[in-house]
């Protein structure tokens, strides 16, 4: 389907939906109201296990069961914590992931400041732990600083891991690169300490091109390197979550956490289980999939749209094969209202309200 068309059949399942009148929402089923009224599609809405996508390579499931089961270790048993998993899963290090040079926070805001770059507004966050740039175009904000459009729910993210050193200039020329060119507002973030993630960018499906241009003429300098995330050449993407969990690679280690926890033996391990359990929690604490284990994703705990993204993304995962651009991540910030809906509704029947809520405002 191309976009000229989603976006019609998106907007007559829309009318069609603030259309019911109060008895007919009341009486609708979950069944109903994902068939007939939500467009933003997706297998696992409502799914009572999960089953290995059709077309799923053999080798890449045996080599993420590898993966999985390489954590079945005391160390990150219920005693250690879910932390010390995600530290490892992220390979995190205190150590200064690159050198400044001089760029200090003052040289970075003249670089793409006004004089530079009239058509941006940049906000930049010079933190502890990550150095982040945000996009708007002037009078996207008000004066008191508050964001007026920007929105993440609209934009994929976007994961750049460097084959060797992390290289501060090199992040600042992609970042000049897409202030020279993208026509929507975006963000990028480099980490400041070593991990594996350590560039990400927000950006409209329509800009995600620029992206996909500038890494494909320079690729030796990169790596594909979380396993769990899908890849489109050597650019893992996602969607950004705000409840619990706060992103995506923090919600595989938290189900990962998890598995490890309620299994009995290394042996046992295999992605398909650990999905399956993922979808058998439900959305009551006592619909477990975990039994023995407490929080997120461990009692029903969690974002509905944190489960459908984990979801999805195993099974592009699993293809082992670039996804395309009608894939459930490039759907969902296309389709940003119907994203938000189920992404921060915490059970089945509030992603209706969250969603009329969303059409109405």
């Amino acid at each position: 389907m191309n976009n000229w068309d989603e976006r019609y059949e998106t907007e007559k399942a829309r009318k069609r939906f603030l259309g019911l009148n109060r008895e007919q929402f009341n009486a609708m089923t979950g069944q109903d109201f994902f068939r007939d009224y939500f467009p933003l599609k997706s297998r696992f809405y409502r799914a009572e296990g999960y089953t290995l996508p059709g077309d799923a390579d053999p080798e890449t499931a045996e080599r993420l069961n590898d993966y999985i089961r390489s954590f079945y270790d005391p160390k990150f048993m219920r005693g250690a914590g879910y932390t010390d998993l995600y530290m490892a899963m992220q390979h995190f290090s205190e150590d200064d992931a690159f050198s400044r040079r001089g760029r200090s926070e003052k040289e970075l805001q003249k670089m793409f400041g006004k004089e530079n770059y009239p058509q941006w507004q940049c906000f930049i966050n010079d933190a502890s732990y990550f150095l982040y740039f945000q996009f708007q175009r002037p009078g996207e904000y008000d004066e008191y600083g508050n964001e007026r459009y920007y929105s993440a729910a609209s934009k994929v993210k976007a994961y750049l891991t460097f084959r060797d050193d992390v290289s501060l200039e090199d992040f600042l020329a992609i970042v000049r690169y897409l202030a020279d060119n993208c026509e929507e507002q975006f963000s990028a973030k480099i980490a400041k300490k070593r991990r594996i993630d350590h560039m990400c960018f927000w950006l409209s499906v329509r800009d995600f091109r620029l992206l996909e241009q500038y890494v494909a003429a320079c690729e030796e300098k990169f790596v594909r390197a979380m396993p769990f995330v899908p890849y489109i050449g050597k650019i893992g993407i996602t969607l950004e979550l705000i409840t619990a969990p706060e992103s995506y690679n923090e919600g595989i280690s938290l189900l990962l956490f998890a598995y490890v926890n309620s299994v009995k033996s290394r042996e046992e391990m295999n992605v398909r289980d650990m999905y399956d359990r993922l979808i058998r929690m439900g959305d009551r604490c006592d619909d477990c999939g975990f039994p023995g284990c407490e929080g997120t994703f461990e009692h029903g705990d969690g974002a509905i749209g944190a489960k459908i993204l984990l979801l999805e993304s195993a099974d592009l995962v699993l293809r082992n094969k670039d996804p395309d651009k009608d894939c459930f991540i490039f759907r969902a910030a296309r389709n940003s209202k119907e994203w938000r809906a189920i992404r921060d509704a915490w059970n089945w029947a509030g992603v209706r309200d969250d969603y009329r809520y969303e059409l109405k405002n």
